[in-house]
């Protein structure tokens, strides 16, 4: 009889256990833990979403140990959450997201990564499509997987439209709000900025050939053989013959860009500014009055006319490099055919030296463009090549010489004494030659139909020089 009452005793003590430890589970906060959450970003079982009021402090219950944020009370539909948890508890190993979207039955958990010091991980726009509640729980696991530290019973509402910032990584921007499938444009569908959708086939991408509107991806316009962005706009008459402004865009009656039938402008005239560095050394520029050399010295302003010592950094020397030279204002035309130019350049240039220096710029181009056919594009880089009338002088300031004294040259510009020579400072300007030819190389941007900006490069020789010029066009 003794075992049969021992036997019945350690019944009723299992069965007492089991009971306080499903009491104990029912009390743990709303938290899903199946054992089935293993994959990450699975969909796992939870407890049926009740309709919840706007979350306050109060409806939260935090443990100790994790800290994390964006602390937001709201976010936007389609917008990722990215959520950064610092771990005070040091015996976190590892932190999981658990969360519930707008009318889901279902939990779904996010392993976070850890970086640095921190854990991160974004909740995906895909979980945050609709409007309404978005519950979130937050867990710490030490090494033995035990829950050790939690946030629980976050509840953010999903709006359509949010006056509170958008919600990111500490220090980080923003990520982008992604688009619902039905408002994804043709280019980005397939990519993570239009999630549940696929890539247009059959369609051809920007800058692809085409031949007719229909062969290019929504939104683009077939341009002279090419996929491109339509031309932009401000009024009709910048869309040509057949074809309106609608929405700062050339457009058809066919649905193309009016540019496609050759309204988009060949002849641009343009103002630019120029700046140039021109390359140069010299020695002794100083040691004789004659401007043989291209340097001439002066004193102040005054022009030095006498002679310098030939002693080696004295008489005037100038280490080789690259220096400011002169800089000019341009007027500029260009006709463009299919896939080249052929163009002119006046202007009138500045900074140059007191002596021998010629201001008149006159330049005649070719340039062959970087994209074939240059009619419609937006962007139209090229090279090309310049030749012309062009002079580019340097200056340099404050050179140290030994200026000979009167009667006194033979022996100063060999053996200069305070008895021979007077130290001075010198400005030495250089005039470089006046004919040019320049390889180029730059692009014209249409910022509108017929407005345009440009960027030239130009390398001068045989001065040596660098010429580097911005400014306007207008079509024609």
């Amino acid at each position: 009889m003794s075992w049969i009452v021992r036997s019945l005793l350690c019944l009723l003590v299992l069965l007492a256990t089991t009971q306080a430890w499903a009491k104990k589970k029912k009390v743990d906060p709303d938290i899903p833990t199946p054992a089935s959450l293993d994959a990450e970003s699975e969909a796992i079982e939870g407890p049926e979403a009740e309709p919840v009021e706007e979350p306050n402090e109060a409806d939260s219950t935090t443990s100790a140990g994790i800290e994390c944020s964006p602390a937001i009370s709201e976010v936007e539909t389609n917008r990722p959450i990215p959520v950064s948890c610092a771990a005070t508890n040091k015996k976190i190993e590892r932190v999981e997201i658990r969360f519930k979207p707008p009318s889901r039955k279902k939990w779904s958990k996010i392993k976070l990564k850890k970086v640095g010091d921190d854990f991160q991980a974004q909740i995906p726009c895909t979980a945050l499509a609709k409007t309404g509640p978005f519950k979130l729980s937050i867990v710490g696991f030490d090494r033995k997987e035990k829950p050790v530290a939690r946030i629980a019973n976050i509840v953010i509402k999903v709006v359509k439209a949010s006056n509170e910032a958008p919600p990111a990584y500490p220090g980080q921007e923003p990520p982008q709000r992604c688009y619902s499938p039905k408002d994804c444009p043709a280019e980005l569908k397939g990519s993570a900025a239009c999630p549940g959708t696929k890539a247009v086939v059959g369609k051809a991408s920007w800058g692809a050939a085409c031949k007719a509107v229909d062969d290019c991806q929504a939104g683009l316009a077939c341009v002279a053989g090419s996929c491109e962005r339509p031309t932009r706009c401000d009024i009709n008459a910048e869309c040509g013959k057949g074809g309106e402004c609608v929405e700062g865009f050339c457009k058809s009656s066919e649905g193309g860009d009016t540019s496609a039938s050759g309204q988009v402008p060949s002849d641009w005239i343009g103002i630019s500014g120029a700046f140039e560095l021109a390359y140069g050394s010299g020695t002794a520029a100083c040691a004789s009055p004659s401007d043989d050399d291209g340097f001439h010295c002066y004193q102040g302003d005054t022009r030095y006319t006498g002679t310098a010592t030939r002693v080696k950094g004295y008489g005037g020397d100038l280490p080789a490099g690259f220096r400011a030279a002169t800089a000019r204002v341009l007027l500029s035309y260009e006709h463009w055919f299919s896939h080249f130019a052929l163009g002119a350049r006046f202007g009138y240039a500045f900074l140059g030296s007191p002596r021998g220096f010629s201001p008149l710029h006159a330049e005649a181009r070719a340039l062959l463009s970087l994209r074939g056919n240059v009619k419609g594009k937006r962007f139209r880089p090229y090279v090309g090549v310049g030749a012309g009338f062009g002079q580019v002088d340097y200056k340099v300031s404050n050179v140290p010489v030994l200026a000979c004294k009167p009667g006194a040259t033979a022996a100063c510009q060999t053996a200069p004494t305070e008895a021979n020579a007077d130290a001075v400072s010198m400005n030495i300007h250089h005039n470089g030659a006046r004919f040019f030819v320049a390889p180029t190389l730059g692009f014209l941007f249409v910022v509108t139909g017929r407005s345009a900006l440009t960027l030239n490069a130009s390398f001068m020789l045989p001065v040596s020089a660098i010429q580097v010029s911005a400014g306007y066009a207008f079509g024609l």
